[in-house]
């Protein structure tokens, strides 16, 4: 699905197949769509109330984009 089927898949209030939100995700995380868009596709999740597999997809696709950090000294760590 393009973006903007995704969108209004959302807007008429349907879940998104897991590979979709990884899709869409991925996409969000990489930087490749405008700012506008992840704006009405984040209120659009939002709105439709976000499901456990799109909750799950989106926070898989978050940790792969996520940074390790090494840290040496962990006694300060909270």
């Amino acid at each position: 699905m393009t973006p903007s089927q995704t969108l209004q898949h959302l807007i008429d209030g349907k879940e998104l197949p897991e590979a979709e939100m990884v899709q869409i995700m991925r996409a969000i995380m990489g930087g490749e769509l405008p700012g506008p868009m992840v704006a009405a596709l984040l209120v659009a999740l939002r709105s439709k109330k976000e499901t456990p597999t799109e909750i799950a997809a989106a926070a898989t696709v978050m940790r792969d984009f996520a940074t390790a950090v090494n840290v040496n000294n962990k006694n300060h760590l909270v």
